[in-house]
């Protein structure tokens, strides 16, 4: 009985993709985001009715079909969480194809898709089974009206255009290109855009031939100028500025590839001058001549005598201890000495004179 379970479980189950044919291969959560998938099988795959769903079940449905052995990038704003978020592929019928688990909050810059949406239509049905009728491309291919050029980067390798579909639908772009000055063009083969969303494709192979200044114009499939041609000068040679289209004015501004531009452009600061101060030389100190010792002048009275016996003082206008004679000015400081140590000790004698 077991056995005959097992049996009717395998015929009439209806069959699902493995999960290793579809895969989610690459992200990116930050602004812009962008998912990429990647089907390694070998038959072309539509992806109507498929879409993504993230930690907070929202959900972002797919359109179109990717070919065997390719890669699509699809753009979304504000679809996963820049604090971490999970991510989950389903099929139109609400399998799980592939659960890419926890994101890492990075941010990349968005690759170029490498499939080319081929379905085969000329597969052998089985006879008297009604053939189905295949599900219409959402997408507008080649829409005649909602699509411009509002940024692009001259200056790195490779270089890149950003274009914006106003449509309310996605849109393919196919056999349209860009143009530069000298009429180099470059093919924009198939570049898949989300309504109002951005796309974004680089041009491999040098489109603006000169970094000093060039004029870029987009084409349509049928070589019709979409908006005018832009030129612009040298400007502000970085890879951190980018040209950006701002209040129908282009400028250089803060780079926002596959997301609305910036409000304002980039301004060069004005630099201003460094006051310069001149030093003043130091004065030189000038030496201050010694001034010598002036000798203390005393007027010392000097005795005279005279005829009656009379002693007359007089000023000499000699230095302190010195006399008019040589003899008298070598021991006059000695006699001094000794009158004053008699002077000291007269009272001790008178003392003991008077005790004897």
């Amino acid at each position: 009985m077991l056995i005959i379970l097992l049996i009717i479980f395998v015929i009439f189950t209806s069959p699902v993709i493995a999960t290793s044919d579809i895969q989610i291969t690459d992200y990116s959560v930050k602004t812009p985001e962008w998912i990429q998938i990647t089907n390694s099988s070998g038959n072309s795959i539509d992806l109507t009715g498929w879409y993504f769903k993230d930690k907070d079940t929202n959900i972002k449905t797919l359109d179109g079909c990717i070919s065997s052995n390719s890669t699509k990038v699809f753009g979304y704003s504000g679809f996963l969480n820049d604090s971490g978020d999970t991510l989950i592929l389903y099929d139109k019928s609400n399998n799980l194809i592939h659960e890419f688990g926890v994101l890492t909050i990075n941010q990349k810059d968005q690759p170029t898709g490498t499939s080319t949406c081929i379905i085969p239509t000329n597969t052998p049905t089985p006879t008297n089974t009604p053939t189905s009728t295949p599900t219409p491309d959402p997408a507008i291919t080649n829409p005649s009206s909602g699509i411009s050029l509002t940024e692009f980067m001259p200056y790195s390798d490779p270089e890149w255009i950003e274009i914006y579909n106003s449509n309310d639908k996605p849109i393919k772009l196919i056999s349209w290109k860009v143009e530069d000055n000298n009429g180099n063009t470059k093919n924009i083969d198939n570049l898949s855009i989300p309504a109002k969303s951005y796309g974004i494709y680089e041009l491999k192979g040098l489109i603006f031939d000169n970094n000093d200044g060039d004029t870029l114009l987009l084409r349509d499939q049928n070589n019709n100028g979409i908006g005018n041609p832009f030129s612009y000068s040298k400007g502000l040679m970085t890879i951190e500025k980018s040209w950006s289209l701002i209040s129908s004015h282009w400028c250089q501004a803060s780079i926002t590839k596959g997301y609305e531009n910036v409000t304002s452009c980039y301004i060069v600061p004005t630099s201003i001058p460094t006051p310069t101060f001149t030093l003043s030389p130091t004065p030189t100190l000038e030496e201050t001549p010694s001034i010598e010792p002036t000798p203390i002048i005393t007027n010392t009275p000097s005795i005279t005598n005279t005829p009656n016996g009379s002693n007359i003082s007089s000023n000499s206008g000699l230095v302190l201890g010195e006399t008019d004679n040589p003899t008298k000015q070598n021991f006059l400081p000695i006699i001094l000495i000794f009158g004053g140590a008699i002077l000291l000790i007269s009272p001790a004698i008178i003392s003991k004179i008077k005790k004897s």
